[in-house]
């Protein structure tokens, strides 16, 4: 009599796919229903800590699984990097259902039983506001932390395009600051017109950059009379004679308004003058005390 065997093939559990399905999203699908009981347990679909990521611009992790179902589970993660390629790997102590089928016990026959591919979703960040702060001076907010790198302090990552004919705004210097990360300040030359700011190559905290059609147009006014005066002082000869200012502060003014200001000066001395004859030809000398009365 023949003697017959009977024999029981266990399956194999492995992680089928990872999809990024939002910007913070990565959905794990998986060949067989996974334990998902204890979310602290190292076998556990459920727990945060058995799903490891690598790739993209930076380190993102999972930190809360949401069941789907007994083999689909949702990763909240970290922004991720618009288009760059990551791997999701798994614990391989992780188990099916019946707690017989290990990912470890998987890899014998399946190399990447633990492992899968995806492209990540990522939020580019928007320019949401530039405004003239105060006097050379330039704020401009985005909609997300930045990450303070070279770029975003290189004054050349950002251009300020006069609107129609207008001359553009020379960005001289940029001012970050680590407890505000959405903001920067840029110090400039020019003003008196309207403007489009773009940003070039700066870039979030997960390596999105500002895409090159997000402009943001805005106004500079002129400093005010007191505003041009500054430690830095030059003369600038004129035929009303010479005017002292900042060459920096010279650029945000037309030669005829400073013009204007100088005669100005020049008339409100003169007037000074002819009171101050008219009453020595009355008999008041300049060191009186009625004239010195007079000029209090």
């Amino acid at each position: 009599m023949a003697t017959t065997y009977g024999f029981t093939t266990l399956g194999l559990v492995r992680l089928l796919t990872a999809t990024a399905t939002d910007y913070t999203v990565v959905r794990a699908v998986f060949s067989d229903a996974m334990k998902r009981s204890d979310p602290l347990a190292t076998d556990d679909a459920s727990n945060p800590a058995n799903y490891v990521f690598v790739g993209g611009f930076r380190v993102i992790h999972a930190k809360e699984v949401t069941i789907i179902n007994s083999t689909t589970f949702d990763l909240t993660v970290d922004e991720m990097q618009d288009g760059a390629q990551y791997t999701l790997s798994v614990r391989t102590s992780m188990v099916d259902e019946s707690g017989t089928v290990t990912i470890e016990s998987s890899l014998v026959t399946d190399p990447d039983a633990d492992n899968a591919v995806f492209i990540g979703l990522g939020e580019h960040p928007r320019i949401v506001s530039v405004s003239n702060l105060a006097a050379g001076l330039i704020q401009v907010d985005f909609s997300e932390a930045m990450f303070i790198g070279p770029r975003l302090k290189a004054p050349d990552s950002y251009t300020v395009t006069g609107i129609g004919s207008v001359t553009p705004l020379l960005v001289e210097s940029v001012i970050t600051d680590e407890a505000l990360p959405t903001r920067v300040t840029l110090k400039f030359i020019g003003g008196g017109s309207c403007y489009t700011f773009s940003a070039i190559g700066v870039i979030d905290l997960a390596g999105n950059p500002v895409l090159p059609g997000d402009t943001f147009s805005f106004c500079v006014g002129l400093p005010g009379i007191d505003e041009l005066f500054t430690q830095d002082k030059t003369y600038f000869e004129t035929d009303l004679g010479a005017i002292q200012l900042g060459i920096s502060n010279l650029s945000q003014r037309r030669i005829e308004d400073l013009v204007i200001m100088r005669a100005q000066a020049l008339g409100f001395r003169e007037q000074l003058s002819i009171i101050s004859d008219a009453l020595a030809n009355s008999g008041v000398n300049r060191d009186d005390q009625k004239l010195n009365l007079f000029k209090g």
